[in-house]
């Protein structure tokens, strides 16, 4: 059986954690409540593109942002996360997981072109 792996924008990644890695490393980098940097949007566009409420979420979208968002958790407190919410035409902001868009993320059906530095293996 052949090794799973997923293209999002133009990069190839071995596994899901690794995706995961790459989101925190954008989430971590992104100056709070700002337009996501370009050279981000074509691996976040199509991975989010992979949520189920994609097409309702992004069709009036203006731009990305990351933020913080509070949680009430079930032992009484709250934990804040950064989060990617989409930013509407109007102003008002709806927040979109990452996590639930690569839940949904199915390995890519050919084997991407291995360009030395471009593979995150």
């Amino acid at each position: 059986m052949p090794p799973k792996f997923y293209i999002l924008g133009d990069r190839p990644f071995s596994s899901k954690d690794l995706i995961q890695d790459h989101l925190a490393k954008i989430k971590s980098e992104a100056l709070l409540g700002q337009p996501v940097l370009s050279e981000h949007l074509p691996f976040l566009m199509d991975l989010l593109s992979h949520h189920p409420d994609w097409q309702q979420k992004s069709a009036k979208m203006s731009y990305l942002i990351v933020a913080n968002k509070s949680q009430f958790l079930a032992n009484g407190r709250y934990a804040t996360d950064r989060c990617f919410f989409v930013v509407y035409q109007d102003g008002s902001t709806d927040d979109i997981s990452a996590a639930w868009a690569l839940k949904h993320l199915s390995p890519a059906h050919k084997q991407p072109l291995i360009s030395g530095r471009n593979y995150v293996a």
